[in-house]
């Protein structure tokens, strides 16, 4: 008995034929005794992609693609970054692909693993290197309460968004002008400060995002913040009302602010339209002391108004 074996490929025809034929041509005057092997077919797997370079959160498509010199090889491949598998897809008349957008930023080596099916034996691709840059950002910044009043508190928002996908993280940087008010952390991307120190006038306040691992950096356009003076609210007091002829009067007056802060400037203390003195705020008050030369009566000839001149504050008479 002998014994043959015949390697050949499925486009060659069926096992069955192959041996039906061999058992009545090859060697007649003896029993066959046949065993077919099916020969391994080499393949060869290259890798595309679709976007290269692309930028952080952008979604990338690589494409797998397995010729062999006989037929159309079926099965599995990998997607492998470096020695990390990305993923997984299945073979389709030759192809396979993946997507995805969770590639940071950097260099990547990417490689497709065609996993082998009878008869077809697995490859590798060549390592084909995927470049991924920041995204872009956007940055806007506005203002709880425009125009504010001296003294007043008002809150700024920073709001920044990546030009692609995802939510950018890290710092941002408040400034008025070239002067830097303050600096808070993203959440969710928007970034908030609240000041009450802003002094009275035009402010150009800006916001300035400083990037991160993945978005790069950006700078809101100028927000005018109009900053007015605060307005008051004046009272004055007698130390003796009534008082006596020849008897010193101190008058005091009571400054005080409707936001916040200590008003500083000078009084003007009048009896009717005629001026009595000045005194300098100090701490918010200010005094007067006057010797009356004639023995009117305070309660009959009052102190009729205190003017008013602070800054920085609004003019107020009580």
């Amino acid at each position: 008995m002998a014994i043959y074996t015949i390697c050949f490929t499925p486009s060659g025809g069926t096992q069955e034929k192959i041996q039906s034929y061999l058992n009545q041509k090859v060697i007649p005057n003896y029993t066959l005794s046949l065993s077919t092997t099916v020969c391994p077919v080499a393949t060869s797997t290259t890798l595309a992609s679709s976007r290269n370079p692309a930028v952080s959160g952008q979604s990338v498509t690589f494409t797998a693609t397995v010729t062999s010199g006989s037929g159309t090889p079926v099965g599995t491949v990998s997607f492998m970054d470096g020695a990390s598998t990305l993923g997984t897809a299945t073979l389709s008349g030759g192809h396979a692909n993946l997507t995805t957008a969770a590639l940071a930023v950097g260099s990547h080596s990417m490689t497709a693993v065609y996993g082998g099916s009878s008869p077809y034996t697995g490859s590798t691709s060549a390592a084909l290197t995927e470049t991924v840059n920041k995204a872009g950002s956007t940055i806007t910044v506005t203002s709880s309460a425009d125009p504010l009043s001296f003294g007043a508190a008002v809150t700024f928002t920073a709001k920044v968004k990546s030009v692609t996908t995802g939510t950018p993280t890290g710092t941002v940087t408040f400034k008025d002008g070239a002067a830097t008010i303050g600096t808070s952390a993203l959440s969710g991307g928007s970034a908030t400060l609240t000041t009450s120190a802003l002094s009275v006038g035009s402010h150009s306040i800006t916001a300035v995002y400083a990037g991160d691992a993945n978005f790069t950096a950006s700078t809101a356009a100028a927000l005018t913040q109009a900053v007015h003076k605060a307005a008051t609210t004046s009272a004055v007091t007698s130390s003796k009302n009534p008082s006596k002829h020849g008897v010193s009067v101190t008058f005091t007056a009571k400054i005080k602010s409707s936001t916040s802060g200590t008003p500083t400037g000078t009084v003007t203390f009048k009896n009717g339209a005629a001026t009595l003195g000045t005194g300098t705020l100090i701490g918010g008050k200010a005094t007067f002391a006057t010797r009356p030369r004639s023995a009117w009566d305070l309660t009959r000839s009052p102190l009729s108004t205190v003017e008013v001149s602070i800054s920085p504050a609004v003019l107020r008479r009580c």
